[in-house]
């Protein structure tokens, strides 16, 4: 138990020091490339979403068919 209460605290302090380290390279970039960063950010977001939905469908779909073929055989 102890060993794994290590593990996670040093996962979360790793964790909290790169997010800090990110914070600071942020604060140290020009006004203009935050905005491209933060539209890309967004970007890259959105279309992960449309190819989640994308694949969510096609995996249901597949699913229906091979169901309706198995129960007609």
């Amino acid at each position: 138990m102890k060993k794994s209460c290590l593990i996670l605290a040093l996962f979360v302090s790793g964790f909290a020091a790169q997010a800090q380290t990110a914070e600071e390279r942020f604060n140290a970039l020009p006004e203009n490339k935050k905005e491209e960063l933060r539209d890309s950010t967004v970007v890259v977001l959105v279309v992960c979403l449309i190819l989640s939905a994308f694949v969510f469908v096609v995996d249901e779909s597949v699913n229906y068919a091979l169901r309706k073929i198995l129960e007609s055989l």
